[in-house]
């Protein structure tokens, strides 16, 4: 029995176009206020995230616009987030602190990260 990933863990990594199942696509760290590149899925997807402080994180469309709450998270802590979407989208998060993030594709899925090679890393705002 197979089980479905995506990690979001906010660390700095590089991200590949499409990368195969089960490993980590991108990650972020920062403080404040970032928006993502987008990234694309064509299956399901989980992200993880950890925070000494309040954390926020909205699943942007390829409009900008909000469509999901991936994080309310009102003190510190770590949890994650399971979507089956599929599609082209981006992170917005908004932290009072440091925070990470990691982003996992699932068995079956690839994901790709924006156009070629990327490295982040989040800016205070």
């Amino acid at each position: 029995m197979s089980v479905a990933k995506w990690c979001f863990i906010l660390l700095l990594i590089a991200a590949t176009p499409a990368i195969a199942a089960d490993q980590e696509i991108v990650r972020y760290s920062g403080q404040g206020h970032t928006v993502t590149r987008p990234f694309v899925t064509d299956g399901p997807w989980e992200a993880q995230f950890e925070a000494p402080d309040a954390l926020f994180i909205y699943l942007l469309g390829p409009d900008g616009n909000a469509i999901d709450l991936v994080a309310n998270q009102a003190t510190s802590g770590r949890g994650s987030y399971y979507s089956s979407r599929m599609g082209t989208y981006s992170l917005q998060i908004d932290g009072f602190g440091r925070w990470t993030c990691g982003l996992c594709a699932s068995d079956s899925a690839t994901v790709g990260a924006g156009l070629g090679v990327e490295s982040t890393t989040a800016a205070v705002r």
